[in-house]
């Protein structure tokens, strides 16, 4: 007669092989069920296999300097990073490249400050690279005027501090724009010009030009990149400075004609978002502003943010940028992917 214990055991049998036999399952594909949680996962339309994963997921922990790239190796924030947000965007933006029957294929990202635009503009450089693909990455920072055309912008718009300094839309070089654009569209490279912030005590100029070449892929990132006008009286009624700062936005319409396709990064509450993460790097470079000079220089922007994402979001999640491929993704405050739309 069989125990209890015993008979107990036969009837768990196989609910533990099954178990077991799910484990080993799962265990084969680790690469493929950790991507497949992400956010941007169900909005991919070439979906990758675990071969191409684990292959690309080397490559860009390699590139992060980390020794393993087995997602159950990685700490939950770099697997997030690597995982949710660097392989599926770009498998995203590989997408678009190959179904564009142009070259170079130039996808705008329109990010806010400090989210880690240029890191991503970064590594998807380094995988378009690591499939034999030339790819340019350019930002709106290295195109602000000079340090000596800033100053006249400054005096044409006196007691203005949305134009006092670099930044917002109108300090901006929109014809040096329009020709590395064209020259990359025309040539596959370029000389661009690169910006130093820290030129005149942080106020910066222009650092000369670099050779920059992109045969098949233009990236150019930017904190306020498709930004459209509003119209004086709703720019207004958010700041009252910031009806300037409108009236010169629809002249980046020139910028955003060179777009095959967006990729939009948005946040819930930019004023609390940008400034603790401005405040963040601040504290981690040692501490060159305080919390109050941090509030003050984020408060110039703050107006933008408010007046101009929503419109930008809701294109992003609906018809696309310009009705153009767009690709929205909301982060929280760790700069994780929380959620993911297609538009366009």
């Amino acid at each position: 007669m069989l125990t209890y214990a015993t008979r107990s055991a036969l009837l768990l049998r196989p609910l533990i092989q099954s178990t077991r036999a799910t484990a080993r399952a799962l265990s084969a594909t680790p690469y493929l069920d950790r991507t497949q949680q992400g956010p941007v996962w169900p909005t991919l339309t070439q979906k990758p296999d675990e071969k191409t994963l684990e292959k690309d997921g080397k490559g860009v922990c390699a590139w992060l300097g980390s020794a393993s790239s087995k997602p159950a190796d990685l700490d939950a924030q770099l697997a997030a990073r690597v995982y949710d947000l660097y392989l599926p965007v770009y498998y995203w933006c590989k997408d678009v490249v190959e179904k564009n029957p142009t070259k170079p294929t130039v996808i705008f990202m329109s990010a806010p400050q400090g989210c880690g635009k240029t890191t991503i503009c970064d590594a998807l450089v380094e995988r378009f690279a690591a499939d034999g693909k030339q790819c340019a990455a350019l930002s709106y920072d290295d195109f602000y005027l000079t340090h000596a055309e800033q100053n006249e912008v400054a005096k044409t718009h006196e007691h203005n501090r949305l134009l006092e300094l670099r930044g917002n839309g109108g300090t901006h070089d929109l014809q040096l724009f329009d020709d590395v654009l064209t020259a990359l569209k025309r040539d596959g490279k370029a000389k661009a010009p690169r910006y130093d912030k820290t030129a005149f005590g942080g106020f910066g100029d222009r650092a000369g030009l670099v050779d920059v070449e992109g045969a098949d892929v233009v990236l150019v990132e930017g904190w306020m990149a498709g930004f459209k006008p509003v119209g004086a009286a709703a720019a207004t009624a958010v700041d009252v400075d910031l009806g300037a700062v409108d009236a010169c936005l629809g002249a980046y319409a020139r910028w955003d004609a060179h777009a095959d396709a967006w990729l939009v990064v948005a946040i819930d509450s930019p004023a609390d978002t940008v400034y603790g993460w401005r405040r963040e790097a601040e504290r981690r470079a040692g501490g060159g502003l305080s919390d109050e000079q941090v509030r003050d220089f984020v408060g110039r922007f703050l107006p933008s943010y408010e007046a101009y994402c929503p419109a930008l979001y809701a294109a992003a999640a609906g018809s696309g940028v310009d009705a153009k491929p767009t690709l929205r993704l909301d982060v929280d405050t760790t700069r994780s992917p929380v959620g993911a739309v297609r538009g366009g």
